[in-house]
């Protein structure tokens, strides 16, 4: 079977590197089931779950440069050229889709409670606007509003980032013939794929990054809160800290004692022991980020 004549790219951003990958299209992949005489076994879960990465490229953001967005776009265009060059063949004279993800660096989160059932979209993304303007003393005509409004509409989770870095991604592709069809924050794909595994119960996702703890808390059905907590160099090295810091983060949004909290872990993997003697249920999510060698490549994975 020969390739599709538009392949889909798997992109992650991070702070201090970004990754380009090639994914499998879903006919190869359908193709490959087939030769392996395993057509019995497909399924609609099998042919839409995550896409394998066929080949990528990875550049380091130099160290002076992390955290930038110059940086970011930079080592974006170094990534994109090196995954376009003749020693690169299934990208080489192609014309490509990409699907994106960001670390959470980039992008500030909230979880608004209200009644949206008769808002029009348009008028729930100025609320959120708002709502970053005021939390976080952003300008909010710098800002591009995400949201995804819980069933029953009493409650969003809103996402912002900066339209500079948007815009700047979106240029960056185009001068590579890349069209970018999604792009997502890193937190909103864990959550979705994190709550798959969770029963309807009261709970507290916590996720946790190289430089970043967040935790956002659900009634069984609906987001209630979220917080996040910057992490210094070396603090991901001790679970028994990152546990002690999730437990106050409860206890800042929610009545509910860690003794009767059922967490579920989720980023990059930590010792589930310190969170289960602040807790009083510990569930690790499928699908944790520790098998891979960066964070560019953790989000790459996500994007695939």
């Amino acid at each position: 079977m020969s390739r599709s004549p538009s392949n889909r790219l798997a992109i992650g951003i991070g702070t201090c590197d970004v990754a380009v990958g090639v994914c499998q299209s879903r006919a190869e992949r359908l193709w490959t089931l087939l030769q392996r005489r395993e057509v019995k076994a497909l399924s609609l879960g099998g042919l839409t779950a995550p896409l394998a990465i066929v080949s990528h490229r990875s550049v380091e953001t130099p160290s002076d440069r992390w955290y930038n967005e110059e940086g970011a776009l930079d080592s974006l265009r170094m990534a994109l050229a090196e995954a376009h060059s003749p020693s690169n063949p299934p990208l080489a004279g192609r014309r490509h889709h990409a699907a994106i993800v960001l670390d959470d660096f980039w992008v500030n989160h909230g979880v608004l409670r209200g009644d949206f059932r008769s808002m029009r979209k348009r008028d729930v993304e100025e609320v959120a606007r708002a709502y970053f303007s005021d939390a976080f003393g952003l300008e909010g005509v710098s800002l591009a509003i995400a949201i995804a409004v819980q069933a029953g509409g009493d409650a969003v989770f809103a996402s912002a980032m900066p339209r500079s870095l948007l815009t700047g991604i979106q240029e960056t592709c185009a001068e590579a013939d890349i069209k970018v069809t999604c792009l997502s924050p890193r937190l909103p794909r864990l959550l979705d794929r994190t709550q798959r595994d969770m029963p309807d119960l009261p709970g507290m996702i916590v996720v946790v990054a190289d430089d970043l703890l967040q935790v956002a808390m659900t009634d069984g059905s609906h987001w209630v809160a979220y917080d996040a907590q910057r992490l210094f160099p070396g603090e991901t090295a001790s679970d028994t800290r990152l546990a002690d810091q999730a437990r106050t983060m409860l206890e800042r949004w929610s009545d509910e004692s860690a003794s009767t909290c059922t967490v579920f872990l989720s980023g990059n993997a930590v010792d589930t022991a310190p969170f289960e003697r602040c807790f009083a249920k510990v569930h690790r999510a499928t699908g944790m980020d520790a098998t891979y060698a960066s964070p560019a490549l953790g989000l790459m994975g996500l994007a695939s």
